[in-house]
């Protein structure tokens, strides 16, 4: 069984303002389809809905009401949508607000200004293989633009020994692509201040207990934050005929 997502769309999108103008936010930046614009996080939704993903968890803030209004339940869809609202708190505090009350013992953790299609099926396999790990980072070998420099060092066993380190000795450095696969053991590691960070907090103390994975997914990755990647999305789009998720007639009644 799938796991449900939680989504990170409550950022301010401050790089984008040339395109948001603060009328919006990010995760609705417009994107062209087919003559068409269509909100931004329909193209993550749509990555996730073809893998079997159904339940997503949307941690929004800045103009929330946007999202809300626009995507509902989700039924139109197929998903079945819901909102955590933390407030204007960093990321780890997002996703321990969005996680207390979850009876899932994994969960997806996917910023919202990247897209990643990688392969969740095999993610998930290689995160069940390793029981050691509370979480696992998908990871690119290489940077995919000067928006996404090297961030993490890996071991020869795809540990995580290192956050915005020197490459050293036989460790190698990749980038962290903004999705990750987290065990609900993780809630213990994340304080209750508003100001929790992912990659300030949570990744140092769990890479200093040894249970942090890298998944080198093979599978190039967009992160929408900043124009120049905004516009190399859109022609990725147009390129590659990516498809947003479109609305269905009946829902769906299949959202185990």
């Amino acid at each position: 069984m799938m796991p449900p997502v939680i989504i990170l769309a409550g950022g301010l999108g401050t790089r984008l303002r040339d395109i948001t103008h603060n009328k919006m936010p990010k995760p609705m930046v417009p994107i062209s389809y087919q003559g068409e614009n269509f909100p931004y996080l329909l193209f993550i939704l749509s990555n996730l809905y073809q893998q079997g993903i159904r339940k997503v968890i949307l941690c929004v803030d800045h103009l929330a009401e946007q999202v809300v209004s626009y995507f509902g339940d989700g039924h139109q869809y197929g998903m079945q949508i819901t909102y955590d609202h933390a407030g204007p708190v960093l990321t780890a505090a997002r996703v321990k607000h969005a996680m207390v009350g979850m009876d899932d013992t994994e969960v997806i953790i996917h910023c919202g200004d990247v897209f990643h299609p990688l392969n969740i099926e095999q993610f998930l396999v290689n995160f069940r293989q390793h029981t050691e790990n509370l979480m696992q980072i998908a990871v690119h070998t290489q940077s995919v633009s000067d928006d996404a420099a090297p961030n993490l060092s890996i071991d020869e066993n795809n540990q995580v020994v290192g956050y915005q380190t020197k490459q050293s000795g036989e460790n190698r450095l990749v980038v962290d692509t903004g999705v990750l696969l987290v065990r609900k053991d993780i809630l213990s590691y994340i304080s209750d201040a508003p100001d929790a960070s992912l990659t300030e907090d949570l990744y140092p103390t769990l890479i200093d207990h040894g249970t942090v994975g890298a998944y080198e997914s093979g599978v190039a990755f967009y992160d929408v934050g900043t124009p120049s990647e905004y516009s190399r999305f859109c022609k990725y789009i147009e390129q590659a005929g990516i498809k947003p998720l479109m609305k269905q007639e009946n829902g769906t009644d299949d959202l185990s």
